[in-house]
């Protein structure tokens, strides 16, 4: 998904633009500053697993491959972030989805501790571990 697509579908979602319409160069701007400060931000939190291969700070032409919570995670992260800049009070739907993705996305990347333990598995020379 390109970075000039995850500013259209936030400002959408924000109720800034209608569903098609083409977001103004100045908006553009706006937004992708935004974005770059919330993909830095998610760059420390290690359970939102960034693509290895994005490098920041990204232009309106960066074709980001990302998984779809990821993808929905930023998307309505940055609607979030961009409300004031536009004088939109954020809705408590919009807050709640931003929530429940955010959740949903560190869920999907945990690694439970009995699949990642360092524990031996299997036979000593009594029997079973």
């Amino acid at each position: 998904m390109k970075a000039t697509e995850i500013i259209r579908a936030a400002l959408t979602r924000l109720g800034v633009y209608a569903t098609g319409d083409e977001v103004s160069a100045d908006d553009t701007a706006t937004a992708l500053e935004t974005l770059n400060g919330l993909l830095s931000e998610y760059e420390l939190q290690p359970l939102l697993k960034l693509p290895a291969d994005l490098y920041l700070p990204i232009d309106v032409d960066t074709d980001i491959e990302m998984t779809n919570s990821l993808q929905r995670v930023i998307v309505l992260g940055l609607a979030v972030d961009l409300a004031p800049d536009y004088g939109v009070e954020p809705s408590p739907s919009l807050l709640r989805q931003q929530s429940r993705a955010m959740v949903v996305a560190k869920r999907a990347n945990v690694c439970p501790i009995y699949t990642c333990s360092k524990l031996p598995v299997g036979r000593n020379r009594y029997g079973f571990y």
